[in-house]
């Protein structure tokens, strides 16, 4: 009889009158248990005891020297609940995982094959081989909760509709959008292999879990598209955003060395760590069908997405929790992570902070991006953004010296706080300007141009440039490229919006009046913040 235990295995030659523990081989200088034991009928000196925790250990000789056995490669938590030993060969072996299945070993567990053909729930909790009919096995499996989504009528006294959605394994709903039509868009995860699918760009469960994006009719009675979104490691579905033209914006975390990713501004995964995810977004089509750009999110660290929100132009803003002191960075209200600059020469030293970035309309480039916290734990849950392309983070924080602008709704900490955080556009107007003819005759008619050009990155909303008029010169005209000009000394110029890299002239026209030098002086302001007043 053999026993599992406390950092042993137990056994008893008579009865269980006396019990003596086999630990030879077993890891020393820590603590676990040995939660079960399975002997081979057809050799009973071959015996394998599995350690809560995952740890399988296996004797040949009756236990008298234990050797580890690495478990089946499962994709993410890989937990071994039963091991069964084909009755008529020791040498083959069946493990049951929570996560990956069912694996087969024909060589005493040093190699595994999944065996999973026709298996749609991989949460595998028992095992069994038949009597008498070592190839038939039988399996049972955790049970899965699926999502629901329910319409109420507008005084909240009936439902439209109400259904589940998901399918035999665990499914959970995070994010949600109706448009104007009444189409209900839905977000989240899944590890179920017969997820309800229709004309997806990913028809099938690639690792442990995916993300899942779907789009639901009014009536709620059919899918106009759903798909799964994932590589062969884990995902999750954190939140949705969807755009006037009805494209789905999709973020949340990966630890999948190949997520699809298509038009990036970041097409490989960072991560040392194998446990550790990078954020995503991804951009479908408006029927689901392909990606118009997908992109990882991230450091070398632990980073994850968790609220997004789009605006007019397509640009994206993105919100989560980030370890990684090298998350890439553009533009930055905050530069270093934990505003601690020890982070950079000890990365265990770091707590996290939340992280806010916009990604361009294509997906390929970063408008901005920054770290948002303070010296303790910080993150971002939700997003959202206004006409003007501000953006407005909702979060947690354990930091006592979270930045904080003056006259703040709350200035005093108390333990672990909501916070709520404006990051408003920038621009950069420059000014340049040049005349010709110079030098020229007095009563001739000498011409400035005067460039008033966006360096970026946010658009320079109601441009408008101002001239002064040259003393010992009277005015002749002022035409602009765009916008128009009015008055004679000065002049003023409404340019309009000036989106990034985008550039307006003005013509002005003069008369010099006398002999001597010039000067003419320009400035150019808008309603959007600018960065740099020195140009």
């Amino acid at each position: 009889v053999y026993a599992g235990g406390a950092r042993a295995v137990h056994t008893t030659t008579d009865g269980g009158l006396n019990w003596l523990p086999l630990i030879t081989g077993f890891p020393q200088g820590f603590s676990f248990t040995v939660n079960r034991v399975v002997i081979s009928r057809s050799n009973p000196m071959v015996v394998f005891a599995l350690f809560a925790g995952n740890g399988i250990y296996r004797t040949t000789n009756g236990g008298a020297n234990w050797e580890s056995v690495a478990p089946p490669p499962a994709p993410s938590s890989n937990a071994v609940p039963v091991l069964a030993i084909d009755p008529t060969n020791a040498n083959t072996i069946y493990a049951s995982t929570t996560s990956g299945g069912v694996f087969k070993s024909t060589d005493g567990g040093t190699t595994w094959q999944s065996a999973n053909n026709g298996l749609n729930n991989l949460n595998v909790r028992a095992l069994v081989i038949a009597n008498g009919s070592p190839q038939t096995l039988y399996v049972g499996t955790g049970t899965g909760g699926d999502l629901f989504l329910a319409k109420l009528n507008p005084v909240g006294s009936a439902l439209v509709y109400s259904t589940y959605l998901g399918g035999s394994d665990n499914d959970s709903g995070a994010g949600m959008f109706v448009d104007a039509n009444g189409n209900a868009y839905l977000a989240g995860t899944t590890q179920s292999k017969d997820f309800p699918i229709a004309n997806a760009y990913q028809s099938a469960l690639k690792g442990f879990s995916d993300a899942f994006a779907l789009k639901l009719n009014p009536a709620g009675t059919a899918l106009l598209w759903s798909t799964y979104l994932g590589g062969d490691g884990t995902e999750n579905g954190s939140r949705l955003a969807v755009n006037h033209t009805g494209n789905v914006f999709l973020t949340g975390a990966t630890a999948s060395a190949n997520f699809p990713t298509i038009n990036a501004v970041q097409p490989t995964r960072n991560p040392v760590e194998t446990n550790n995810s990078d954020g995503y977004v991804t951009r479908f089509s408006m029927d689901g069908r392909t990606l118009e750009y997908s992109t990882y999110l991230g450091g070398k660290s632990f980073d994850l997405a968790t609220g997004i929100a789009v605006d007019a132009a397509n640009n994206a803003y993105v919100t989560g929790y980030t370890t990684s002191s090298d998350f890439p960075l553009l533009n930055a209200a905050q530069t270093i992570i934990d505003r601690n600059p020890d982070t950079v020469t000890n990365p265990n030293a770091i707590a996290g902070d939340a992280f806010v970035a916009r990604l361009a309309a294509d997906g390929r480039a970063f408008v901005y991006s920054t770290f948002l916290g303070g010296r303790s734990f910080d993150q971002g849950h939700a997003i959202a953004t206004d006409a003007m392309g501000n953006a407005y983070v909702v979060g947690s924080t354990s930091s006592t010296d979270f930045p904080l602008t003056p006259n703040p709704l709350r200035a005093t900490f108390a333990q672990r706080e909501a916070f709520i955080t404006k990051l408003a556009i920038s621009a950069d107007l420059a000014v340049a300007v040049s005349d010709e003819p110079d030098p020229v005759q007095t009563g001739g008619n000498l011409a400035y141009t005067v460039a008033v050009e966006n360096n970026g990155p946010d658009p320079a909303a109601s441009a408008t440039a101002t001239i002064t008029l040259p003393q010992g010169a009277s005015f002749v005209s002022a035409t602009a490229s765009q916008g128009t000009c009015t008055g004679n000394g000065p002049v003023n110029c409404a340019l309009g919006n000036l989106v990034a890299n985008a550039k307006a002239t003005i013509t002005m026209v003069v008369t010099p009046t006398a002999a001597g030098n010039i000067t003419l002086q320009a400035t150019a302001t808008s309603a959007t913040a600018d960065i740099n007043a020195a140009n």
